[in-house]
């Protein structure tokens, strides 16, 4: 058969979304509901991108489905895909785009297919960085998203004592969930003289005892077969490794979370322009502020065009679903317009804070660069933002001290009145799900999004209703007159087994170190907790600003 016979044969979809994660859900999802005919495609033999590796509870507010589970999310956006007939190919790898929109497709590894698409959204996430040492190709280092993928996907532990490499939020965050996957995290190592990640992730992996060793990197991992230890050692100012503060740590698997580079091969390959931007992972191929290319009818989102958290990656998605709709005449100029300005808001939103506002200087250069011109879709200007920004860099977690400077923190007389609540959160970061949650409007967050949450005293009931809902795991409920001897703590617990009502454990500090035996007198596992248990211990009264865990029964844990 000849090229001209196929080509009038090749079927025609108006939008081809290429990557099946949230940003490209979300593109998919906002095309179809506008009306446009939508082919989704993605490589895996499942849709959902990452998301159904993310078991953990997302930051953000209620409009980007904070305080729900990665999986969650992912099984309402596949329901909403399905109920605007959005039609998705698995298995389905694109080996290029070609001229007049021609796409190549391989099917199941066995079909060629030649497709023509009116428009292209890609949306083909990231890729992990790679990190080389004396050691790295032995059996046993891995990536720590391949980590990620056998214990929330496949089900199976890839190793009993684990070194963390890096100590961003995947870092943390993953270590975490190996924590509760039964394994231990012998230590994360940073580089850096600061923890990288939110300071919250890093708050529920030290009162599991894990330690955090910044201004380290691993020189060397050791082993006949596998991995059966690591060494660390400390870096100068320089980031020159210091001879003679080599540490030995046993560990059967060393992770590697050192950061990812946006997945751009497929929209190189198309023509689109790249620029270097460093804050946003790399090479990105430039766009303008509808979320089109260069290379005009392919559009991008997510991960390709910067490395974010899944919240933004799925509002960029919609972005480029509402864009597409309106280029082929769906939407309206002045639907569109509004529309537009609601997402670069919740974007903005997101992107607001310290954490967030490189990125949201670097995601303007991006559209600056392309369009030639200052982008107008700004939450607030540059010196705001910047007044805004009041991250504090730590090497480990604050003192009591420090924690009780922030507006979360109650007063000593108030702790001392009845039960209160106490908000360990002093970053800020795009998170809400705490105002909704209290039923007496103790808890505030104004005017944006990613201002530390404000605890009024004299409103709280301290009835707990917030602990469950923090993402953070940075909510607690102090009881000080529990008894006429003892005080109580309420905290939030994700570990299996859960503590036994009446049993004893070693209540733990916010750095995981022992304080005192203490008795657990409440389990709280009701339903809209959503796996998150709320526990109660009886400590001394003056372990009331101390205490904030309890040590896990590891035993116990490797049974299950």
């Amino acid at each position: 058969m000849d090229m001209e016979i196929r080509m009038k044969r090749m079927r025609e979809v108006e939008l081809l979304v290429v990557g099946a994660g949230p940003a490209g859900l979300g593109a998919a999802i906002e095309a179809s509901r506008y009306g446009a005919k939508v082919l989704l495609v993605d490589d895996k033999d499942k849709p959902g991108g990452q998301l159904f590796k993310q078991i953990h509870k997302f930051f953000g507010s209620k409009e980007h489905l904070a305080g729900t589970r990665g999986f969650d999310i992912g099984l309402r956006l596949l329901k909403e895909a399905d109920s605007q007939g959005v039609e998705i190919s698995l298995q389905t790898k694109v080996l290029g785009i070609m001229e007049k929109d021609i796409i190549s497709l391989l099917v199941e590894e066995r079909e060629m297919k030649l497709l023509k698409a009116e428009r292209i959204v890609l949306a083909t996430g990231g890729v992990e960085k790679a990190l080389s040492f004396p050691g790295w190709t032995l059996p046993g280092v891995m990536s720590a998203g391949a980590a990620q993928t056998l214990i929330n996907i496949e089900r199976v532990l890839p190793g009993e004592r684990i070194l963390m490499v890096g100590s961003g939020n995947v870092g943390l965050i993953i270590s975490y969930q190996l924590l509760q996957a039964g394994a231990e995290v012998v230590g994360i190592v940073e580089a850096a003289p600061s923890i990288s990640g939110y300071l919250v992730h890093a708050g529920k992996v030290m009162r599991a005892g894990v330690p955090i060793y910044t201004n380290h990197t691993i020189k060397e991992a050791r082993g006949r077969k596998s991995v059966e230890e690591a060494v660390i050692i400390a870096l100068d100012k320089k980031w020159n490794p210091i001879e003679g503060t080599e540490k030995t740590v046993p560990a059967d698997t060393v992770c590697i979370s050192v950061g990812l580079n946006p997945n751009g091969q497929l929209a190189s390959l198309a023509g689109c322009e790249f620029k270097f931007f460093p804050e946003l992972g790399g090479f990105l191929p430039l766009h303008d502020d509808n979320m089109e290319s260069t290379k005009k009818g392919i559009y991008i989102a997510g991960d390709l065009s910067g490395i974010e958290e899944a919240n933004s990656a799925l509002d960029e998605g919609r972005l480029a679903g509402i864009s597409v709709a309106a280029s082929l005449g769906y939407i309206d100029s002045n639907r569109f317009a509004k529309l537009k300005k609601d997402y670069w808001n919740r974007l903005n939103k997101l992107r607001g804070g310290p954490f967030g506002y490189t990125r949201a200087i670097a995601k303007k250069g991006i559209i600056s660069s392309f369009q030639q011109k200052e982008i107008t879709y700004q939450e607030r200007d540059n010196k705001k933002l910047e007044a805004n920004t009041k991250l504090k860099k730590y090497k480990s977690i604050p003192s009591l001290k420090e924690f009780q400077e922030f507006p979360g923190y109650p007063s000593l007389d108030r702790i001392k009145k009845d039960a209160v609540a106490c908000i360990e959160c002093i970053q800020e970061i795009p998170c809400d799900p705490c105002v909704a949650a209290c039923p007496f409007k103790a808890i505030d967050i104004n005017p944006y999004i990613t201002n530390l949450p404000y605890l009024d005293e004299n409103k709280c009931k301290g009835c707990g209703s917030c602990i469950a809902s923090c993402p953070g795991q940075a909510i607690f409920v102090l009881n000080y007159n529990y008894s006429s001897e003892k005080a109580a703590i309420s905290f939030p617990y994700e570990y299996l087994p859960y503590p036994k009502i009446g049993g004893k454990a070693v209540g733990v500090n916010r750095k995981g170190e022992p304080v005192d035996e203490v008795e657990i007198v409440k389990v709280d596992k009701r339903a809209n907790f959503d796996k998150t248990a709320v526990v109660t211990i009886a400590c001394d009264k003056k372990y009331i600003n101390q205490i904030r865990s309890i040590e896990r029964i590891k035993d116990d844990v490797k049974k299950q």
